[in-house]
């Protein structure tokens, strides 16, 4: 149907009436927006919370895998023990909250 729509838009048409193709023209942009870039704005806003929560103490896992725990939140950066007396300085947004809620998730079934 949507591409029977869109062939009659490029010029293979009859006489239907042309509000008709802006309708599922619309219509291909609102389903666009409910399944690609809705999602996505949500997710980068679950993201940013996550960031701005983040104190001392909360065991995190960056995109790199690293495991560990928050010792001191900065402005950009965070600092993390990830063994005794073994700390690493990195920036925020290398910190994710998917890997860190499977973790903390995977912790807490055992």
């Amino acid at each position: 149907m949507i591409a029977y729509s869109l062939l009659l838009l490029v010029g293979g048409g009859s006489d239907a009436n042309p509000a008709v193709h802006f309708v599922f023209l619309g219509a291909i942009f609102a389903v666009m927006y409910l399944f690609m870039i809705r999602p996505q704005q949500k997710k980068v806003q679950q993201q940013k919370q996550f960031l701005d929560e983040m104190q001392k103490g909360d065991k995190i896992v960056t995109n790199g895998g690293i495991h560990g725990k928050v010792v001191k939140v900065e402005d950009n950066t965070v600092l993390i023990e990830i063994d005794n007396n073994t700390k690493i300085r990195v920036e925020k947004s290398f910190i994710s909250v998917d890997f860190t809620q499977i973790a903390q998730n995977g912790n807490a079934e055992k």
